[in-house]
């Protein structure tokens, strides 16, 4: 309507939205009233090209349409930085997809790198996941569907509930919470390879925690026993002398 020199407009009627592509001929013959309505269409039709959905459906190589399905993760971002040989690819939010995968950030930045044969640089520390090369985001977005189908997706039900499961035979397995099935991974790919390395380096990492906490606690526990020995009973330290002698002829 009009409210003193000024209109308000409605991209569906008095426009039809089928009309944005126009040829310059046509829209000269059309009313002020409408080009303005057109150039407001063609506006909008930017703008949401421009700001996709920040949420999709996890989904592998058959698209999930359910407006309704629970299973959401963050679509993917890049940033190109760089130029010539040096250029590169940042994913900034690969951490975010990956919590929602269920899955590690550096497991699906190296599966991109396997993908598309290119570098990866991981620093968990950081937060900062690379991959060398130039790569628009809706070739790393369906990398990501791939992952999912891979990786992600039980075999059964199709349903992303599954577990990374690592054999000490070097075998990958997928636990899935929702159906129960089981399924091996297909061995073949190349990121199997980095996943049973970091499995390793993980296994190795948490050995050397246990066995810190153990030395750590053993060192509390002597400190601990004079203080314990000075309020026992002469009977009593007579008895753990012997049982020292014992245990260190014994030894001997």
């Amino acid at each position: 309507g009009k409210a003193r020199g000024r209109h308000t407009f409605s991209c569906r009627a008095p426009f039809p939205l089928g009309l944005r592509g126009l040829c310059c001929r046509a829209r000269a013959s059309l009313s002020h009233r409408q080009q303005e309505v057109y150039a407001l269409c063609v506006s909008r039709g930017r703008q949401s090209r421009s700001s996709p959905a920040k949420m999709i459906n996890i989904r592998g190589s058959t698209p999930v349409e359910d407006i309704a399905y629970r299973y959401k993760m963050p679509r993917i971002e890049t940033k190109i930085e760089g130029r010539g040989n040096g250029i590169k690819t940042v994913l900034p939010n690969v951490t975010d997809v990956a919590e929602a995968l269920n899955r590690n950030a550096s497991e699906v930045t190296k599966f991109f790198g396997c993908e598309l044969g290119a570098q990866t640089i991981l620093n968990e520390a950081d937060n900062r996941y690379i991959v060398n090369g130039a790569h628009e985001m809706r070739d790393v977005q369906e990398l990501v569907f791939k992952y999912c189908e891979l990786f992600v997706l039980c075999q059964r039900c199709h349903l992303p509930e599954t577990v990374i499961k690592i054999k000490k035979d070097g075998d990958i397995y997928q636990k899935c919470a929702a159906c129960g099935a089981k399924e091996m991974v297909d061995m073949s790919h190349k990121l199997c390879t980095f996943m049973i390395k970091n499995n390793k380096s993980a296994q190795r990492e948490a050995s050397k925690s246990s066995k810190r906490d153990k030395k750590a606690r053993r060192e509390r526990a002597e400190s601990a026993a004079p203080d314990e020995a000075e309020g026992a009973s002469p009977r009593e330290k007579k008895e753990k002398k012997a049982k020292k002698d014992k245990k260190d002829k014994k030894d001997k």
